[in-house]
């Protein structure tokens, strides 16, 4: 959840259609996985860029953002 909160507010878009859709298309699938996901078909190209337009990555960024948190925090339990 808290991935997706913050691509959620990293999103760099015109309109909040897309920035919304990470929020409304983001769920539990299992007990042990989220899956964070947008609700429109420019997102991949927002993302990776394309051949007219240049990528303005935003989940990565989550990602990297958590990453370091999420590893420390799994150090420290299993100490």
């Amino acid at each position: 959840l808290a991935i997706a909160s913050s691509w959620a507010a990293d999103v760099n878009v015109d309109t909040s259609a897309f920035r919304n859709s990470i929020l409304s298309e983001s769920k539990m699938v299992s007990d042990m996985t989220y899956e964070a996901s947008d609700g429109v078909d420019y997102g991949i190209w927002q993302e990776l860029g394309n051949g007219r337009m240049a990528a303005k990555p935003s989940l990565t960024q989550a990602v990297e953002f958590w990453r370091a948190k999420f590893l420390n925090a799994f150090s420290e339990l299993f100490k």
